[in-house]
């Protein structure tokens, strides 16, 4: 069951900022935000940063290309390849999702 973002305790490690293109990236938690959107929490494989942002009701809880239901078929611990990007306004966008065998 996934928990609300409120009780994953080591959401301050994570930042707003991931990178734009493709990397790879371990889920190490997921969480329901406050606007039917689930939280995604990443580590970058190459770097060791960490990053979140979200996928969204909408959406199927997808990327943008609709790749991977993060809701249904993604659990902490797996590795994905990520394409990321960024809005106007500077929120990421989780564009892509390649779940890594």
């Amino acid at each position: 069951m996934t928990e609300g973002y409120r009780t994953f305790a080591n959401a301050s490690e994570y930042t707003f900022d991931c990178p734009d293109g493709v990397w790879t990236g371990t889920l190490d938690h997921k969480a329901w935000g406050k606007t039917l959107n689930l939280i995604l929490y990443f580590t970058d494989q190459d770097t060791g940063a960490k990053y979140w942002f979200s996928v969204f009701h909408g959406e199927r809880y997808k990327p943008r290309d609709g790749s991977v239901d993060f809701k249904n078929e993604a659990e902490p611990g797996e590795t994905f390849s990520l394409t990321t990007s960024h809005t106007k306004t500077g929120n990421p966008v989780l564009q892509s999702a390649q779940k890594q065998r």
